[in-house]
């Protein structure tokens, strides 16, 4: 993770024009540090839409991973096909501690230490008008 926004590999969707609601789920961990963790859904451009931050304290055991995670959302109204992603920061000043999003699906290595399959990060989009 870095302290300015960098896109969540995999996370985006392409939308038609229309008028869409965006789900944003971003999970994240990091073993034994205290982390802040940003999240942003925006266009192919980099422009925020929409954002959502959290943190957590350090585990107090250094093989333990505890997770976080954050959901937010966001209406959008694109009016040719437009390209929508997820990134993710961490903090700039007291709380630096890197994290690594997980962008797979569902939890299941000891400790909930990251592996190759990675875990539950996903950006969903459902058209309302």
């Amino acid at each position: 993770s870095a302290a300015t926004y960098a896109d969540i590999n995999g996370a985006s969707v392409t939308l038609a024009a229309g008028t869409w609601i965006i789900f944003a789920h971003i999970v994240g961990g990091q073993p034994n540090a205290i982390i802040q963790m940003f999240g942003a859904i925006t266009d192919a451009a980099n422009t925020v839409i929409a954002e959502s931050a959290q943190s957590r304290p350090a585990s107090g055991t250094a093989s333990l991973n505890s997770p976080m995670s954050m959901n937010f959302q966001a209406i959008v109204s694109p009016g040719v096909s437009t390209t929508y992603k997820l990134r993710a920061a961490r903090g700039l000043t007291t709380h630096t501690g890197s994290f690594v999003v997980y962008d797979g699906s569902g939890y299941n290595t000891t400790n909930h230490a990251t592996n190759n399959s990675d875990k539950g990060t996903s950006i969903i989009a459902i058209r309302i008008a």
